[in-house]
């Protein structure tokens, strides 16, 4: 089977979005998080002052929500001429070049087992049932991959149709061609710009396959097959509109509250705490930076921005035209 290795880049990003929701419906809630700063509703800021040699702006993604919305919105129109420098989560050549030696395999694929044998013969007829439902692939073939690599393919294919509505959705060919990331990356190659990247792809497939045990991962694989705690569409649906929102503090309290403390460090704070210094640095720059990255990073209280402001820089909180 020929997987489109941008498929990959695509649900290690998202991850950060969506695949935390856990026991969000049918549980009581806890109670907010202390000490979690509060920010505007907006998904663009503008960071100056301090010791800044140039502004930099930083966009909080949705890596598979409709991007048309940046071909009108007037703040993003006027600022990306003036951008020298494109900053994502990855550079897309890292993607390219990790899947040229097919280094991406070593994380996705299980040692010593099987999905056969990690499921009971009752979890494997629900879980192949639900993927050739929503993919029409057979678990058969995802056989020797961790079960992960299955939750993905099933999550983000029934995002893809039950909430945008998209009947036409290919698992296997699904990529950055709609997705705001690569609007931007593609702009600055239009435009000869330069486009950096915060992580490798390696560090991020290893955050992705590796921060989660496999007893977990089959347990939040059930969850989803089963509708049980994960993955209805009511979750979906309510990531979607916190994001259409621009609600980032709603967002990553979304995610807090719902996730495990593993899986808070692993996919955001160890991330978030990594990409500072380089945020730093971008700002002393005399080049002005463009940085997108996922919406769950923005905010908290080891969220991106919390950092900055922490650190004396002034946010700008900029409203996108969503609608």
């Amino acid at each position: 089977m020929k997987l489109n290795i941008h498929f990959y880049l695509l649900i290690s990003i998202f991850l950060t979005q969506l695949i935390f929701c856990k026991n969000i419906f049918g549980q009581e809630n806890k109670t907010k998080s202390e000490n979690n700063p509060t920010f505007d509703h907006a998904l663009l800021w503008e960071i100056s002052g301090n010791n800044a040699t140039q502004s930099m702006y930083i966009m909080g993604t949705h890596h598979l929500y409709d991007r048309r919305f940046l071909n009108t919105d007037k703040s993003i129109q006027n600022i990306l001429p003036k951008i020298d420098v494109f900053v994502g989560e990855l550079h897309e050549d890292s993607l390219e070049n990790a899947s040229k030696s097919m280094m991406f395999m070593k994380y996705m694929l299980l040692e010593n087992t099987t999905m056969k044998e990690l499921l009971s013969e009752k979890q494997y007829k629900k879980v192949d049932k639900m993927l050739k439902a929503e993919t029409g692939l057979a678990l058969s073939m995802l056989n020797t991959m961790k079960p992960m690599v299955t939750t993905q393919y099933i999550q983000i294919a029934k995002y893809m149709k039950n909430i945008k509505k998209n009947d036409n959705f290919n698992i296997l060919s699904s990529g950055l061609d709609h997705s705001i990331d690569g609007y931007f990356q593609e702009f600055a190659k239009k435009n000869n710009k330069l486009v950096l990247g915060l992580e490798t792809a390696e560090y991020q497939m290893e955050a992705l396959y590796n921060g989660t045990n496999l007893k977990k991962q089959v347990e939040n694989l059930m969850d989803l097959v089963e509708n049980k705690n994960a993955g209805s569409n009511e979750t979906m649906q309510k990531m979607d509109d916190l994001y259409v929102e621009q609600d980032i503090a709603g967002l990553y309290q979304y995610l807090e509250k719902y996730s495990t403390k593993e899986e808070m460090e692993t996919l955001l704070y160890k991330r978030n705490k990594n990409w500072f210094p380089m945020l730093i640095s971008m700002l002393q720059s005399p080049k002005k930076h463009f940085v997108a990255v996922g919406s769950g990073h923005l905010a908290g209280k080891i969220g991106i921005l919390t950092m900055l402001k922490d650190a004396g820089y002034t946010l700008k909180p900029i409203k996108l035209e969503m609608r």
